[in-house]
């Protein structure tokens, strides 16, 4: 099994360099670190348990990345949606399909989290 903590202290040890390019900011290698740290808390603030399964609406963006590492790190299974298909009707079928329990949007300036029922 991949052990994404000791990848996020690699990472982390890159310091300044530039880990993701978005848009036309730039990210550090220690500020994705950060953001992994952070979605850990809180995703464990939230209660979302490991194994659940969990949907990350997002495009690539450093928080949607760091969500997702955050996730795979807390052994939760990854549901990546882009923002394209999450606008359609058809989203809620795919969601169901995966047995999705939590959804995490990370368009905003924060990762928001809505439990399903």
């Amino acid at each position: 099994m991949f052990d994404v903590g000791w990848f996020v202290d690699r990472i982390a040890s890159r310091g300044p360099l530039d880990a993701i390019v978005h848009r036309e900011d730039r990210f550090s290698y220690a500020h994705l670190a950060a953001e992994v740290r952070s979605c850990e808390e809180e995703l464990a603030s939230g209660n979302v348990l490991p194994g659940a399964v969990v949907a990350v609406v997002g495009d690539h963006s450093p928080q949607a990345v760091a969500m997702l590492l955050a996730l795979v790190e807390r052994r939760n299974v990854a549901v990546p949606i882009a923002p394209v298909v999450a606008a359609t009707a058809q989203c809620e079928t795919l969601l169901r399909i995966a047995q999705v329990g939590w959804v995490i949007d990370c368009r905003g300036p924060r990762p928001t989290m809505t439990r399903r029922e």
